[in-house]
């Protein structure tokens, strides 16, 4: 394990720079309006911290715990133009985004102290290994129970960390279900059914993990209105 911590060490002087200003720009606040001059501002720390509850699910298994977090259009669009939007752009941005549903997907070891990539492993082959399952093969064992349909993940995204962190992050999207395509312009805000993350492990020896996030968390999350 020494040994790969070595080797390791070397890229972080080099990441870290790039990593830190990532960290900086993707900082993740949930907004809303200032109906003074039509932008959006952030909310409190109080109503971020509802607005995380109602979003994320989590589920621990021996020593990981994986946790879902639901994106919706509003919020992505927010956050991409930092906090500044009017509800003209805020409307065109949608429409490029709303053909999928989008997920964090979260991965923590909860020994804080070992990178979570690192975790029961003794060579840095099996390293090597881990970070090529989680950068492409991983996509193949992500699914999503949307009512009576069962999604595979159209989008992925795995966001290394070099080290710096206890935990894996993926950005992850997914096909609307026919009954969404067809409410997504009458009433998009409104969620039918409880959505189910479904990860088939094939790294970890935990086995299938079923995060799942209830519907009447989906149908209160806060807002963002705009003039």
């Amino acid at each position: 394990m020494s040994a790969i911590r070595e080797m390791l060490n070397r890229d972080k002087l080099i990441y870290f720079p790039l990593l830190l200003l990532f960290l900086i720009a993707s900082c993740n606040n949930v907004v809303k309006t200032d109906k003074e001059n039509n932008s959006i501002i952030k909310n409190t720390p109080e109503e971020i911290e509802e607005a995380k509850a109602n979003l994320t699910s989590e589920k621990k298994i021996d020593m990981f715990t994986f946790s879902a977090i639901y994106k919706p259009w509003d919020y992505i669009i927010a956050m991409e133009n930092k906090g500044k939007i009017g509800k003209a752009e805020l409307e065109k941005k949608k429409e490029e985004i709303n053909d999928l549903q989008y997920y964090t997907f979260k991965i923590k070891y909860n020994e804080d102290k070992i990178e979570m990539l690192m975790a029961g492993l003794s060579s840095k082959e099996e390293y090597y290994a881990r970070i090529q399952y989680f950068s492409f093969a991983m996509q193949n064992d992500l699914k999503l129970i949307d009512g009576e349909d069962t999604l595979d993940c159209a989008l992925f995204h795995f966001e290394r960390t070099y080290g710096l962190a206890s935990e894996a992050t993926f950005s992850l999207g997914f096909p609307l279900t026919k009954q969404e395509q067809e409410q997504k312009r009458d009433n998009p805000e409104v969620m039918n059914n409880s959505k189910t993350l479904i990860y088939d492990d094939k790294a970890l020896g935990v086995g299938k993990v079923y995060v799942k996030i209830d519907q009447k968390k989906l149908n209160n999350i806060p807002e963002i209105k705009t003039q």
